[in-house]
């Protein structure tokens, strides 16, 4: 379910990686995660929690890659980005929201993502999912985690990049309309209360562009 393109990115990097050690490589891999951030995403680099409270590395399952396949479609198309899911549970696909998320925000320069559950417990509970990706791989790979500036209930933000990740409730009807954001995930919006202002404000604060 990956493109081709991306395939043939991954194996050249793999190449590369190969036939390099120490600094080199790893700076290599910090400007290819920069330039490429789903490599992250797609590396097992990520960490995740499982049911059994196991720490495993995120790999994807079927529903993952025919997500990422769409995405990949969409944005090769130039269109942005806007999925509604009829979600199940247990499917990973917030999971694979936030890996997503994280893996562009925490590379990228002047990302803004916004993270919106119907209630705050929710929310959060999704923000942790960023903040164990960052405490792992700064454990693991600390040569791809790039430093905090603030780290609290209401974001992550990193240092040098200007990127944030905001996490808010819809119980916050006006949290829409705080920023101009590239990303954004709204969860259980079957719940939301005042979905149609959401939106509204959304539309306003999200560009109509690929990468968003």
């Amino acid at each position: 379910f990956v493109m081709p393109s991306e395939i043939l990115q991954v194996q050249e990097t793999n190449q590369a990686l190969e036939s390099m050690k120490g600094k080199d490589l790893l700076n290599y891999e910090r400007v290819f995660c920069h330039d490429y951030p789903d490599y992250l995403l797609k590396s097992g680099y990520l960490k995740i929690k499982t049911k059994t409270a196991e720490l495993v590395p995120f790999k994807f399952n079927k529903v993952q890659k025919i997500l990422d396949q769409k995405i990949s479609e969409l944005q090769s198309a130039g269109k942005p980005v806007r999925i509604w899911l009829l979600k199940f549970r247990q499917g990973g696909c917030s999971t694979f929201v936030e890996a997503k998320i994280f893996s562009n925000t925490s590379q990228r320069e002047n990302i803004n993502p916004l993270i919106m559950a119907d209630q705050k417990e929710k929310s959060s509970h999704l923000f942790e999912m960023s903040k164990l990706f960052q405490e792992q791989l700064e454990k693991d790979r600390p040569h791809l985690a790039r430093p905090l500036k603030k780290s609290n209930e209401k974001k992550l933000e990193w240092e040098y990049l200007h990127s944030q990740i905001i996490i808010t409730s819809a119980e916050n009807g006006n949290a829409a309309r705080a920023f101009t954001y590239q990303l954004v995930h709204l969860s259980e919006v079957a719940f939301f209360r005042n979905l149609n202002t959401v939106l509204k404000a959304l539309l306003q604060a999200v560009p109509d562009h690929k990468d968003t």
